[in-house]
Order: C-alpha cells, then sequence, then structure tokens
C-alpha cells in the first residue's frame, strides 16, 4: 500500500506543488506545510529503526547441516531404564524356574491335647515328621524344563512384538518431548511478532489521526494482536536454547511412499513368520503330553511320643519310610493338546492378517496426511519468497530515490512474514510428529532409506535456473557414500556429474550403484577419462580401451575428456601442434560414443585458437570451457566470446570454488554472469571444495 499525500498551493498565477510522500526519499519541502514536518521527520525515524530492527530476519536461510539437535538421535530416557529392567527381570526369572528341580524339604510337628489321635492303630501325644519330596514330571524338574523353555520363547516374542508395535508408554514420552520443544520455538516466534505487532500498531494509530488510515486498517491490526496474545502460552516454559534455535534448522523430507510401503510389507512378512516359527515352538513346550503325568517319590523321617497316653506302656518310636507315587489324568487329553496347539497358531496367523491390514491401513492415512502437511509447507516457502522479494524491490526503490518507496509496504510485509514464520513451524511440528509415528510403524527402517530430504531455501532461489554440472574426482568419490554425494549435488541444484574413477574396479562397482540413485532423480552421469598421455597417437589403443571400460557402467550418459596436453612440457611451446593432436583424438573417441548413443563432452582453456575451437566443437556435444583463476565477469565475457560465438548452446563455463569465498557469493557472480553471457549452463569445480564452501 502506498501511502502518499500531496499538497497543492496557489498564489496568484503561479502554482507551487508541494508533493510529499508519506515516507519517500524526496526531503520534506521547507514551504509545505511546515507545522506538519516535525512529525513526519520523527515518524520517518521510528519507522526505519523499526525496520532495521527486524529485517535481518529476512535473510536467515536454516539448512539441515546446522542441525543441533534431532528428535530421531533419542538419547538414554525413562523408556531405556524400563527395557533394561524388563530384561534383567526376564533373565533372572527364566534362571529361577531353570533351578526348579522339583525337590522339595518337607517339615511337620503335631502336639495333641489330652488323649491325642488314632494314627495307623496306634494312639500318640505328639509327631515329628520331616522329608524330601521329588517332583519329577508334573510341576517337577521335567516341568520347569519346559516351563522355562516356553518362558524364553514367550519373552522372544514378546521382544519381537515390542520392537515392533506402538510402545505407547516410549511413543508418548518422545510425541511430548517433540510437541515441548516445538511449544517453545513457537511460543518464542510469538513473542517476536508480539513485540513487532505492538509497535506496527503505534505507528498505525498515528497514521490514523493523520487521516492516512483507515479505522479498518486498525481493527484488523487490534484484531491480529488479540489472536497473538491469546495464542501465547501463559504456562511456565523452561527453554532450551540448542533445542529451541535448532527448530529453525530441522530439515524437511520428502517421503518415497513406495519405498515406504515396500520396507513396511517386508518387514511385516518377516515379522510374522519369525513369530509363527517363535509360537510353535512356544505352543510344543507349553502342551508336551508328558506334562500332564505326575511321578514323585519321597523319603521321610517320622518320631512319635506316646508319652502320657495313659492306655499305652510304650515310650518313644521313630522309622525311616520311603515311597513313589504316580498319577495320570483320565482321559490323556493328547488330541485336545494337539487341536488347541493347532487353534491357537491360527488364531496367531488371524492376529498378523488384522495387525498387516490395520498397519497398512494407518501407513497410508499417515502418508496422506504427510503429504498434506507437505503442501502447506511447501506453499508457505513460496509465500515467505514473495514476501522476501517484495521487500527487497522496496528496497531498491529506496537505494534509488524511487518515489514510489513506501515503508509502510515493507511494514506490512513483515507482518505477513512473521505470520507465515509461525505457520512453517507448526506445520513442521505436524510434519515431525507424523514422521515419529511412521519411526514405529517401520522401526527398523533408517530415514535415509525412504526419504529425501528437501533444501528449500536453495530449490526456491533464483539458482534452479541454472543447468549445472558437478565435477566429481576419484579421490572424493571413494571418501564419500553414494547418498552422500547425491545429497550434496541436489543441494547444489546440479543436473550432471562428472565422474573420474581411474579405472578402479571398486570404484567402477560403486559407480554401477551411483548411477541408479542418480537416475531416479533424473542426474545424468557422465564419465570422465583425466589421462594427458591419451593426447598421443601411439596411445590410442589405450585410450580405447579407456574409453570401453568405462562404457560398460549401464545408464551412463556420455564419455568427458578432461585431457590438457598444454601442461605437457614437450608441448607447451607448440600450440597448434597439440591442438591438432586434440582435434585427432576427439575424432576417434567421437566415433566410438556415437555408435554407443552416447554424448561427448570436452574440458578445454579460454585460449583455443578459432580455427581448431570449430573442429572441437564439431566432434563434441558440450565444450565446458575452464574459466579459472580469474572471477573477473569482464575477464570471463571477453575470453568466452569465441566460443560463445561459435555456439552458445554447447558452451558450459567451468567456475572453480577456491575461487570464491563462499557458495552465496558463488551463485550471486553465476546469476550476474548468466546475464552478461546470455547462458544458463555452468559447471562447478569441483565437489570436494564445493563441500568445503560455506
Amino acid at each position: 500500500m502506498l501511502i502518499s499525500m500531496r499538497f497543492f498551493c496557489v498564489a496568484g498565477c503561479q502554482a507551487l506543488v508541494y508533493c510529499c510522500f508519506l515516507f519517500g526519499s524526496v526531503a520534506f519541502s521547507q514551504d509545505a506545510l511546515p507545522e506538519e514536518e516535525p512529525f513526519f521527520t520523527e515518524l520517518y525515524k521510528e519507522v526505519n529503526v523499526l525496520i532495521e530492527r527486524h529485517i535481518a530476519t529476512l535473510n536467515a536461510s536454516p539448512t539441515a547441516s546446522d542441525v543441533v539437535a534431532s528428535p530421531f538421535q533419542k538419547g538414554p530416557t525413562y523408556t531405556d531404564s524400563l527395557e533394561d529392567a524388563s530384561s534383567a527381570i526376564a533373565l533372572i526369572e527364566r534362571r529361577r524356574i531353570a533351578k526348579d528341580v522339583g525337590l522339595n524339604f518337607n517339615l511337620g510337628y503335631i502336639d495333641n491335647f489330652t488323649n491325642g489321635l488314632q494314627d495307623q492303630g496306634f494312639f500318640y501325644r505328639r509327631a515329628f515328621q520331616t522329608g524330601l519330596d521329588w517332583n519329577i514330571l508334573k510341576d517337577g524338574w521335567i516341568d520347569s524344563k519346559y516351563r522355562a523353555r516356553e518362558f524364553l520363547y514367550q519373552q522372544q516374542i514378546n521382544t519381537l512384538l515390542a520392537s515392533t508395535a506402538d510402545q505407547p508408554n516410549e511413543y508418548a514420552f518422545l510425541n511430548h518431548q517433540l510437541s515441548q520443544w516445538f511449544e517453545e520455538a513457537k511460543h518464542l516466534e510469538l513473542k517476536n511478532r508480539q513485540s513487532f505487532s505492538a509497535d506496527y500498531l503505534k505507528i498505525s494509530k498515528k497514521l490514523y489521526y493523520k487521516k492516512l488510515l483507515l479505522w479498518d486498517d486498525i481493527l484488523e491490526l487490534l484484531a491480529e494482536q488479540a489472536a497473538i496474545d491469546n495464542m501465547i502460552s501463559t504456562d511456565s516454559l523452561v527453554f532450551d536454547p540448542a533445542v529451541t534455535g535448532a527448530i529453525d534448522r530441522l530439515p524437511v523430507f520428502k517421503i518415497d511412499e513406495k519405498e515406504l510401503l515396500l520396507r513396511f510389507t517386508e518387514r511385516k512378512k518377516n515379522t510374522d513368520s519369525l513369530t509363527v516359527m517363535l509360537q510353535e515352538e512356544y505352543l510344543n513346550a507349553r502342551y508336551k503330553a508328558v506334562r500332564d503325568l505326575s511321578l514323585k517319590p519321597y523319603v521321610r523321617y517320622n518320631y512319635y511320643d506316646y508319652e502320657g497316653v495313659s492306655n499305652l506302656a510304650v515310650g518313644n518310636r521313630d522309622f525311616v519310610s520311603v515311597g513313589i507315587q504316580f498319577s495320570v489324568p483320565l482321559p490323556l487329553r493328547v488330541k485336545e493338546n494337539r487341536s488347541l496347539r493347532e487353534l491357537k497358531l491360527k488364531e496367531v496367523d488371524f492376529k498378523n492378517t488384522a495387525s498387516s491390514t490395520t498397519g497398512a491401513i494407518e501407513l497410508k492415512n499417515i502418508l496422506l496426511s504427510y503429504e498434506e502437511a507437505y503442501g502447506r509447507y511447501l506453499e508457505s516457502c513460496y509465500r515467505k519468497q514473495v514476501i522476501k522479494e517484495r521487500i527487497r524491490r522496496e528496497q531498491v526503490k529506496l537505494s534509488v530515490s524511487d518515489e514510489d518507496y513506501s515503508p509502510v509496504t515493507i511494514l506490512k510485509e513483515l507482518n505477513e512474514f512473521y505470520k507465515v514464520k509461525y505457520e512453517l513451524i507448526t506445520t513442521k511440528e505436524e510434519l515431525y510428529l507424523l514422521m515419529l509415528r511412521l519411526r514405529y510403524l517401520v522401526p527398523e527402517a533408517e530415514l535415509s532409506g525412504f526419504t529425501q530430504e528437501v533444501n528449500f531455501e536453495s530449490g526456491l532461489d533464483k539458482n534452479i535456473l541454472y543447468d549445472k554440472s558437478m565435477y566429481v574426482w576419484s579421490g572424493t568419490f571413494g571418501d564419500l557414500t553414494n547418498e552422500e554425494i547425491v545429497k550434496a549435488v541436489k543441494n547444489a541444484g546440479c543436473r550432471r556429474i562428472i565422474l573420474s574413477i581411474d579405472q578402479n574396479n571398486e570404484l567402477k562397482m560403486k559407480a554401477y550403484d551411483l548411477n541408479t540413485l542418480l537416475i531416479k532423480d533424473n542426474i545424468e552421469l557422465h564419465m570422465m577419462i583425466a589421462n594427458n598421455k591419451f593426447i598421443y597417437a601411439s596411445e590410442a589403443g589405450k585410450l580405447a580401451e579407456a574409453v570401453e571400460y568405462l562404457m560398460e557402467i549401464p545408464g551412463i550418459k556420455g564419455i568427458h575428456l578432461d585431457i590438457e596436453p598444454h601442461v605437457i612440457p614437450e608441448l607447451k611451446t607448440d600450440r597448434n601442434k597439440y591442438q591438432d593432436m586434440y582435434v585427432a583424438m576427439l575424432k576417434v573417441v567421437r566415433q566410438k560414443t556415437k555408435m554407443k548413443g552416447l554424448k561427448l563432452s570436452v574440458s578445454i582453456p579460454v585460449f583455443y585458437e578459432k580455427n581448431k575451437l570449430v573442429k572441437i566443437y564439431s566432434n563434441t556435444d558440450k565444450v565446458y570451457l575452464m574459466a579459472y583463476e580469474n572471477p573477473d565477469l569482464d575477464f570471463i565475457k571477453r575470453k568466452t566470446e569465441e566460443e560463445l560465438s561459435i555456439d552458445r548452446s554447447k558452451t558450459i563455463v567451468a567456475l572453480r570454488t577456491k575461487d570464491f569465498a563462499s557458495r552465496k557469493a558463488m551463485n550471486q557472480f553465476v546469476q550476474q554472469l548468466s546475464s552478461i553471457l546470455g547462458t544458463s549452463e555452468f559447471a562447478i569445480h569441483d565437489l570436494k571444495t564445493w563441500n568445503l564452501l560455506k
């Protein structure tokens, strides 16, 4: 909204036009309503102070590499201690059962009143009995072995189910912890917005009093402020700066739904088959027929005291007795045990099927919710970029003293910016809580296996308009994983990789796997040959072998020659000779790549003769110009004019990361160079130094 005020004063035949935009760069006229000037001057200062204080928030570009805490890197919690305690209890319980050999020590004493009791045809006053009972089968030695085995299998089943089940205690704990982190971040963001809103309302009221704003505008701001006050938590939150500051920097992931569903299905299949196997072993031990039989031998020492019994003239008596007891349930129930075992196995199958169906439904519902939240997050990212672009345009107007400049527009956009920032945090919280749920549905799957980290900031940058390549040398290729390479190349916005493997069989196999990942993201793989000796005609055979060796990698898009004869001492002084040799070499390789339907590209310096350049361009699909060491726009423009005039569509300007202080500086240089040269194709030399560039 541009708020402007024009004052017209007419004196005699001469019209004096006093025009003063509210916050424009045009100075206030000394003749135009001098009583108003102090008000606008103070307001102008007040607005600019407010803008300077809040404009820095626009330049925050969080990246995943800045993350200092992640909800998925779980530290020790009470759930870990609970799991340890449960394991320890189970171990002791199993040992306790295994130590039960069915042997029992018995001790008994009886003291009768008056006449005593008759036992086996005689009377006694008191009796003492002790001995050993040994239960061999039921509830005894053999039975305890089966109970220990039964307990072991049940424990394994419980552990297996716990690893794939909801684990409500742990899930609830982490869910609460994650929500708490985001609550802290939202609270701080609302406090920032509340502070800005208060200043914005204060300025807007002053404008209303001068009849430069409508009451509707003030009401809208009052409603916003009331909503902010209502959203700010009154609870006493304990803030962890490391965690709260990391929320903005947490990455957002795009989920490969097909891969996740495949992993879920495979996990359920493997888990179910293992569960059935363990359950079968458990039931075998549980319903063993021998456990229904009872066999109990015993030995006892008996002592009877007849003293005090009037009708008996005998004294005390003691003796040892030995015996055995054996019992068999009738009927034996063998058939019932077998039927029960089979039915329980079927029950397990039914439960597994029901669990798979329920889990699959929940998984699909979560994926639908995630996709919807992901779309809202992406939309908010675009809105944030639009706001930043509008503010940038206003700042440009100020720098060129444009009369259309209005800080009020910046204030309105800043107000929208704070709204979007809060929306981003809220939506990210939703995404992470859904991701946490996925963690328990497919607990053993690594996030990297079914997710792709998305850098929204770089994806929405103008840098996305450029077609870029990335050089990857063999040393770097060997040091990094394929996933790390793909991630870095994608974050750099590159559409092809120029890869060197030095005819190394191990790296060749790794290149197979790399290309599988690249194809999924529509990134081309071109294999590099970088042996300068191949310029000699005598090395033509070895050159052909090197080309054929690389062409064995399925799915590659081309061969790239990074051969620099100008660095060979014996050829340095004869430019015409080595350039002719270079063209002859290209013709040999060109024949082979054409036969395989592959592209041929080359890297050359910016000083080849024009007549030789024409031949180089006619024998290649792309020419990479090594514009290194001098990152000067005019210099590169002058050095690449001949090549661009031959075929602009085939020309790619290669820049070296070592020539720039930061990635941002390099990207800005690419934008400027693109405007000057009229090309959008560039190459980055190389991945290792790009990763070091901040």
